[in-house]
């Protein structure tokens, strides 16, 4: 954990303010940090409500609430720290300071984000518990939103095999949904609970799909277990599709409200079905990190190292079916042999291998 630093002065500040997901973009853009935006607010084309917020955080002595912060165990991860998550920093608006309670460096591991509804079916449980499992005993950090239902259960699931990140929409001081404290506890002690709210800011409807993006934001891929047609789940699909992420879908009962939206995103090649966790990480995906590559994942490989080419191109030239040539594909770009491009190409990485 750093030691208190009046650096962080601004950064609280700035949290503090709690502007718009918009206007933080453009601070983004604009400035390197947020004391040159305080420094030159007045000079500037800023709303009277974004004036205000400043205007009234002067009032605040931000260097007492970083050390009552540090005295709770919250550490304070700042843009420009150099261990800020990496796949953050390419995101819409990605947050200028981040609430830690737990370990940091879980952040920059391997993610996959698991979300799904909070009126689940002993189906979708099962799953959830059983996929983020898996994961996490494979070496990969899953990430989830410490909300009811399935996000609870793919945090707990992966409890059970290694390390998992709790992104909230509150303070880091609270817990929504209350029942959920001890989970974030247990999370806090083997892996890290996130936020980018203020402490003290409570759970509304509009901060959620704010923290969605950060889900997303910190995984490779997002898996959706079930969701309806208009959910929190939905949205992090969508916004995680917008991000270059991959997404998976589990294909349900088309009789089920729950799986209206995993059904939908199938059906809108949104997501990619999931039937098996090991389409994603393989029996031995800890042996492959070695660069061990069976003779179908050579193929595609060296296709995608010729020249840059899309889903469908090698589906073609290939033969495999959808399924197969998906979980390939994740598992090289796991690995850093292969990116994935803008475009939805994919592009060989030059490696050595």
């Amino acid at each position: 954990m750093k030691p208190k630093n009046f650096r962080f002065n601004d950064y609280l500040r700035y949290s503090y303010c709690d502007f718009s997901l918009s206007f933080q973009n453009t601070v983004r853009e604009k400035y390197d940090s947020p004391s040159e935006l305080f420094q030159n607010y007045k000079t500037h084309d800023l709303t009277k409500k974004q004036k205000q917020k400043i205007e009234t955080s002067e009032e605040m002595d931000f260097s007492l609430k970083e050390q009552e912060l540090r005295d709770n165990g919250i550490d304070l991860l700042v843009w420009e720290d150099d261990d800020y998550p990496v796949l953050l920093r390419d995101i819409y608006a990605p947050p200028m300071m981040l609430f830690v309670l737990g370990d940091r460096k879980y952040l920059n591991s391997d993610c996959i984000g698991v979300v799904g509804s909070r009126r689940y079916t002993p189906y979708g449980r099962s799953l959830a518990e059983d996929f983020s499992h898996k994961l996490a005993s494979n070496g990969i950090t899953v990430v989830s939103g410490l909300a009811a239902g399935i996000d609870s259960f793919a945090h707990k699931g992966a409890l059970k095999g290694g390390t998992t990140i709790g992104v909230m929409a509150t303070g880091i001081d609270l817990c929504y949904p209350a029942f959920n404290i001890s989970l974030k506890e247990h999370i806090a002690r083997s892996g890290c609970v996130i936020t980018e709210s203020y402490p003290g800011l409570a759970a509304a409807p509009f901060r959620f799909p704010i923290r969605n993006r950060l889900i997303s934001g910190l995984s490779r891929a997002v898996i959706v277990i079930e969701a309806r047609i208009r959910s929190g789940s939905l949205i992090t699909a969508r916004t995680a599709i917008e991000q270059g992420r991959d997404v998976y879908a589990i294909p349900g009962d088309i009789n089920r409200i729950s799986s209206e939206g995993t059904n939908y995103l199938i059906k809108s090649a949104m997501a990619f079905p999931l039937l098996n966790i090991s389409e994603i990480i393989g029996e031995d995906l800890k042996g492959n990190n070695e660069g061990k590559l069976n003779e179908q994942e050579m193929k595609v490989l060296n296709l995608v190292k010729e020249s840059p080419i899309g889903f469908d191109g090698l589906m073609e030239i290939t033969g495999f079916d959808f399924g197969k040539l998906s979980g390939i594909l994740f598992k090289l770009e796991f690995e850093n042999l292969i990116l994935k491009m803008a475009n939805n190409a994919y592009r060989g990485v030059d490696n050595g291998c």
